[in-house]
């Protein structure tokens, strides 16, 4: 005898996340010059999305300008960790700063996207 329970949530949601990181602002020097190399990882879940391979030699004020598109399935993935790395050519990457977003509360809160975006932004 096979016994089949199916359990349905309407609070369960698979979406398409649209990540989009615009600049990095004073950056911390980490290589000897006293510049960096920056690119992104962006990860939610077991999903790594990354810019190693165009990163911005020298700049510690980068305009990155990149759209990550990430799959999301909430509330299970609901960390997204967005890490600001310096690329390095002969030693492993450092670490240079890291967030993390609860997306479960942006998506419930009646703000949505629009929150910490200048008014300007949203007209």
């Amino acid at each position: 005898m096979i016994t089949t329970l199916l359990l349905y949530s309407p609070l369960v949601s698979t979406d398409m996340m649209t990540l989009v990181c615009i600049q990095g602002i004073q950056l911390m020097p980490k290589d000897i010059g006293g510049a960096s190399d920056p690119y992104l990882i962006a990860t939610i879940g077991d999903v790594h999305k990354n810019t190693k391979d165009r990163p911005f030699y020298g700049d510690l004020n980068p305009l990155f300008g990149h759209m990550f598109e990430l799959p999301a399935t909430l509330p299970y993935d609901h960390t997204l960790t967005i890490s600001v790395m310096d690329w390095d050519r002969f030693t492993s990457d450092d670490l240079i700063g890291s967030t993390k977003i609860d997306l479960e509360n942006r998506f419930y809160t009646k703000h949505r996207a629009n929150c910490g975006l200048p008014e300007a932004v949203l007209e």
